[in-house]
C-alpha cells in the first residue's frame, strides 16, 4: 500500500513538473495559468530553501521581479491584462521589491565589500532596465494598473534611489 502511495505521489509531482516546464518554454506562466501557484511555490523553494546566502537571495528576488514586470508586459502585449492580474503582480512585486530593499540594508549595515559593490550596481542597471519595462506599461494601459501601479513604480524608484546611494558609498 505504501508503495502504491509514493509511486502515485511521485507520478503526480514528475506530471505538474513537466506540465510546468513546458508551459515556462511557451512563453511563461503568467496569472491566467494553472500554473501560476506552483510556479510561485517553484520560486520559493529555490529562494529559501536552495540558496543560502543573502547576495544570492537579492539576485534571485531581482530575477523574480523582472519575471513579474515580463508577465505583465505579456498580458498587456496580449491585451488580456485585467485589474486582477495587474493586482496579483504588483502584489509579488512589491514583497519582492520590499525584500530587495531590506535585504540591501542589511548588507549595508554589514559593510560595503567587493562582492556587494558589484552586487548594488547589478541592482541598479536592473532596476532601470525595470523602470523602463513598468513605464510601458503605464503609458500603454494607464488605467488597469491605477494607483497600485503607481506605487509599484514609486518604490522601485526608492530602491533604485537606494542602490544608487550604496553604490556611491562604495566609491
Amino acid at each position: 500500500m505504501l508503495k502504491l502511495i509514493v509511486s502515485g505521489l511521485l507520478i503526480l509531482f514528475l506530471g505538474v513538473g513537466i506540465g510546468v516546464y513546458y508551459q515556462q518554454d511557451a512563453g511563461g506562466v503568467g496569472p491566467q495559468s494553472v500554473w501560476y501557484a506552483l510556479d510561485r511555490v517553484g520560486e520559493w523553494v529555490e529562494l529559501n530553501l536552495l540558496t543560502f546566502n543573502e547576495a544570492g537571495r537579492l539576485e534571485l528576488r531581482l530575477k523574480f521581479m523582472q519575471e513579474r514586470l515580463d508577465e505583465l508586459l505579456d498580458l498587456a502585449r496580449n491585451n488580456e491584462l485585467s485589474k486582477e492580474y495587474a493586482q496579483k503582480i504588483d502584489q509579488e512585486y512589491t514583497k519582492l521589491a520590499q525584500d530587495v530593499k531590506q535585504g540591501l540594508k542589511k548588507k549595508a549595515e554589514n559593510e560595503i565589500d567587493t562582492q556587494t559593490k558589484n552586487l548594488l550596481q547589478k541592482v541598479e542597471l536592473t532596476i532601470a532596465k525595470q523602470q523602463q519595462s513598468l513605464e510601458e506599461v503605464l503609458s500603454k494601459a494607464p488605467d488597469i494598473g491605477g494607483d497600485s501601479m503607481k506605487e509599484a513604480f514609486s518604490v522601485m524608484r526608492d530602491i533604485y534611489q537606494q542602490a544608487i546611494d550604496l553604490v556611491g558609498v562604495g566609491k
